[in-house]
């Protein structure tokens, strides 16, 4: 049903929950902490007004969730940005709609201008800064093992702020990275008591 191909795997699952993935591989983020690129594809699709992925599929009664964002990172070598929605029962019968509404969506965020971009990472920076300066402090195990996985990620100096107040976004960076959002190089991933098993789309 796609004009792209992705590779579609079902997968039999025991809760009551139907659940669709859209996986795309990217460049590590990591080298680019201080301004990765994926924030701002992540604020993009996790945006909840009028206009928005999540607006659209919900009012056609397709899905009841969705969050976006860089899920997995392989050291230096690669990472996966995941976009991730919760299906009706209607958004399981119609998932290649909701696959075409999620590429339509990023090849959206790909003609972002770059005035659009600068302002949806100034709000994203400045909410960061805010969290990061006013955030409760955490319980004493949880905070341990953060700041265990930090030092081995980010320079000592930067382990309490890596990932947490940012430098000016890198607009060729972030450009680079909205362009690999293709059904091409994607994986969609599809869990719900009614799956049938995987197949190569």
């Amino acid at each position: 049903p796609f004009s792209s191909t992705p590779f579609v795997a079902r997968f039999g699952s025991i809760k009551e929950s139907r659940t669709l993935a859209v996986v795309y591989p990217m460049p590590t983020n990591r080298p680019m902490y201080r301004s990765p690129p994926s924030l701002v594809m992540a604020h993009f699709f996790n945006h909840r007004g009028e206009g928005s992925l999540y607006a659209y599929l919900r009012d056609r009664g397709l899905i009841t969730a969705l969050s976006a964002g860089e899920r997995t990172s392989f050291r230096d070598e690669f990472s996966l940005f995941q976009v991730r929605l919760q299906l009706s029962p209607e958004g399981l019968k119609r998932y290649d709609e909701v696959v075409h509404a999620v590429d339509a969506y990023a090849k959206l965020i790909q003609c972002a201008t770059e005035a659009q971009l600068e302002e949806c990472y100034r709000a994203i920076t400045a909410v960061a800064s805010l969290y990061f300066h006013y955030e409760e402090r955490e319980a004493g195990y949880s905070m341990s093992q953060d700041l265990a996985f930090r030092l081995l990620t980010y320079p000592t100096p930067e382990v309490l702020t890596a990932y947490a107040t940012f430098d000016a976004m890198d607009l060729a960076a972030a450009r680079a990275a909205a362009e690999r959002l293709t059904l091409d190089d994607a994986a969609v991933l599809i869990m719900a008591p009614e799956a049938e098993g995987g197949e190569g789309a």
